[in-house]
């Protein structure tokens, strides 16, 4: 049976329910594309936002066409099934964007200077995390001993390469700096981004921001630094204020 199968039952049989209760079920939609527990909703203008669909206030996306509201969905759920394999489609996109609502809630790292065009040097080295929690590249080849600049974006991917502001697309982020692999593991965190410069407490909220986007970051080092602004925004001073494993740091 398929998952609209199931759903369909299952609204069958609630409504049969509800019949005997003298009540009635009532759910109103303005467009057919459903998939799973996220849904569009046109407005006036004939745009579209994406919502979760047991609660229209949690808003995923607007200002969309509804071609563009599907694809944001089908990314949705192929996001979705690359990053819980093991189940199946309908469960993988509840778990992530269950997810996705945890990190829409945490604070973002604003671009300190967003308006910079991107930077032409920069570039992203693609890598996925195997079943053995093993960072690779995309070629197969397990991530180098090296340090790279990192963001976490928006809705949870870990980005790594080269500039901070070519990584976050200019954009908000979760988590900016450097991060340092060994034998394909991440070792070693820490907040040095000229353009997010983190503070001291956003670099702090990294942990919960990578443990909910189930990055293994238990056994890595966190190193905290208190960044020193010039009056024209760029960094004036650095100084480390603190250097622990993140299994040993109490939030």
């Amino acid at each position: 049976m398929y998952a609209w199968e199931k759903r369909r039952k299952k609204r069958k049989e609630l409504k049969e329910l509800l019949n005997q209760a003298g009540l009635k079920l009532v759910k109103a939609r303005n467009t057919s594309i459903t998939l799973a527990c996220i849904i569009p909703i046109s407005d006036k203008q004939g745009k579209y936002k994406i919502v979760d669909e047991a609660d229209n206030s949690i808003v995923y996306n607007t200002g969309l066409t509804e071609d563009e509201a599907a694809e944001q969905m089908a990314r949705y759920m192929n996001e979705a099934t690359e990053r819980y394999p093991k189940l199946s489609g309908d469960e993988a996109l509840n778990k992530y964007m269950r997810k996705i609502k945890r990190l829409r809630n945490l604070k973002k790292i604003k671009n300190k200077f967003p308006k910079e065009p991107l930077p032409k040097e920069g570039y992203e080295i693609k890598i996925i995390l195997d079943k053995k929690g093993i960072f690779r590249k995309f070629n197969g080849n397990i991530v180098g001993s090296k340090i790279y600049n990192f963001v976490l974006t928006k809705s949870g991917k870990i980005k790594i390469g080269y500039k901070h502001h070519f990584l976050g697309n200019a954009k908000d982020v979760l988590a900016a700096g450097s991060i340092r692999f060994k034998n394909g593991k991440i070792v070693e965190i820490d907040n040095l981004s000229g353009h997010y410069k983190p503070t001291i407490k956003e670099a702090i909220n990294f942990i919960e921001a990578l443990k909910l986007s189930d990055i293994p970051i238990k056994r890595a080092k966190l190193s905290i630094y208190q960044i020193t602004e010039k009056s024209n925004g760029y960094i004036d001073k650095i100084k480390l204020y603190k250097n622990i494993f993140i299994e040993n740091l109490n939030l």
